[in-house]
């Protein structure tokens, strides 16, 4: 059995990421066409990442790592550089997953297979998260007060949803008493790294 108190803590590290079409790519979501704006770094959202960005470098602890993964398709340096943020603890960093699935060609495999951002970025999220540990948050969220950080915290979730004074886990039917959820709907987590809970996830 696993026990929370075999990893104790969540490494001061932040991921985030961003990944455009690719020509191989399928471009609906949720049924509909999507919409790249071809001048814009991002495609689609430049302000709405530039806010949350800079939202991270204001109110993280200043011991923390910042690492934008690219999943391909635009150019996170030089976003960065447009918004002043080169020199910041900001770390751009290709996923290639020939190093970062070095050993694991099964699931090289499963990634290059994947024809679409969206769950390429999921696949990227959990297995990052399971490699490295520490936190991810969306780039849709922003950061508006420094986090409530104690060292040796053995996990965080920022989960807003409540129900009659529990919080919910994962939709209806998942309920914990406040503090004990370890279900998350990813707005905001942090791991050790080697969680079972990403262990788990990559082994579906």
């Amino acid at each position: 059995t696993y026990s929370i108190d075999d990893n104790k803590n969540v490494p001061r590290i932040l991921h985030v990421l961003w990944g455009r079409p690719l020509a191989k790519d399928d471009r609906t979501y949720n049924g509909k066409a999507r919409k790249i704006d071809d001048s814009s770094y991002t495609g689609c959202c430049d302000k709405l990442l530039e806010l949350s960005l800079k939202s991270y470098v204001k109110n993280l602890p200043k011991d923390y790592q910042i690492i934008l993964w690219n999943t391909g398709g635009w150019d996170a340096e030089g976003f960065l550089r447009s918004i002043e943020l080169q020199d910041y603890p900001i770390k751009p960093m290709n996923f290639d997953p020939k190093v970062e699935l070095e050993g694991e060609p099964e699931l090289i495999e499963v990634y290059e297979g994947l024809r679409a951002v969206v769950p390429r970025g999921d696949f990227v999220r959990y297995y990052v998260m399971k490699k490295y540990g520490g936190s991810y948050v969306d780039l849709d969220g922003v950061l508006v007060r420094p986090i409530p950080y104690t060292e040796g915290m053995p996990m965080i979730n920022m989960s807003p949803t409540k129900m009659s004074g529990y919080q919910t886990c994962a939709g209806s039917g998942f309920f914990s008493p406040p503090g004990t959820c370890i279900l998350s709907n990813n707005l905001f987590v942090g791991f050790p790294p080697n969680h079972v809970i990403f262990s788990a996830i990559i082994d579906l």
